[in-house]
């Protein structure tokens, strides 16, 4: 009750011009965040397999007390890896830091469905934290990078839709798959779901976001040199 009075709060700047009248999908949604929102939403689809079937699959090949580690390793393995590719990502150009993730995503979800020691199942934890858990932060600066500051919140509802869409709707459609594939086969396919995920991202962005990112910077860096 006593936080308000003391917190200073800033009028906040107002959407543009034109912003009334009916409503359209793009009122929402960010056109431009959607090409990373779509390799997102192919990802969190792929890796959904594993929020929903970890859990049974350590326990049908006999790894059920190491599957209770699975997180952990995949934990650490974020924690320590992100800041690497954060200062990476300000360093380098987009690529020089998504394609080794995005591969390493691929191989990850491959070492799953081979699992079959505990040394596997955790490296298979190990090499996905370093992939899809720095992908999705990537992914969102990707997203945001080159928008204008008025449609930051457009461009991260566009992000965060297409990941959980992805990450809701995958169990429900790879639960069918079991039966026919099995738990190794269904992490394999997953596997293959991501390479199509690099090649939509070297479709869709790839060198584009790099040289649109550097134009950015360079008006950012001019307009430092204006202001001193």
């Amino acid at each position: 009750l006593i936080l308000p009075l003391v917190v200073d709060f800033h009028e906040v700047e107002k959407s543009r011009p034109g912003s009334k009248g009916k409503f359209h999908l793009f009122r929402v949604l960010d056109r431009s965040a959607l090409p990373i929102s779509i390799i997102m939403f192919i990802m969190a689809f792929a890796y959904s397999a594993v929020f929903a079937f970890i859990d049974v699959y350590t326990l049908e090949i006999d790894l059920r007390w190491i599957g209770s580690l699975y997180f952990l390793a995949y934990s650490v393995s974020v924690i320590i890896t992100r800041p690497i590719t954060g200062r990476l990502l300000d360093m380098k150009n987009t690529d020089f830091v998504v394609y080794p993730v995005m591969i390493a995503f691929v191989v990850g979800m491959f070492l799953l469905s081979q699992a079959n020691t505990g040394f596997l199942l955790l490296s298979a934890a190990v090499v996905l934290g370093y992939g899809y858990g720095n992908f999705q932060s990537i992914a969102q600066t990707i997203a945001v990078r080159n928008v204008p500051h008025h449609r930051l919140a457009r461009a991260n509802t566009t992000y965060f839709i297409s990941m959980d869409f992805g990450t809701g709707i995958g169990p429900y459609f790879l639960g069918f798959m079991i039966p026919s594939l099995g738990y190794n086969g269904l992490f394999f396919s997953m596997s293959i779901l991501a390479v199509i995920g690099v090649i939509c991202y070297r479709l869709l962005i790839g060198n584009k976001h790099n040289l649109a990112a550097e134009n950015n910077d360079t008006i950012v860096q001019k307009e430092r040199d204006i202001m001193d």
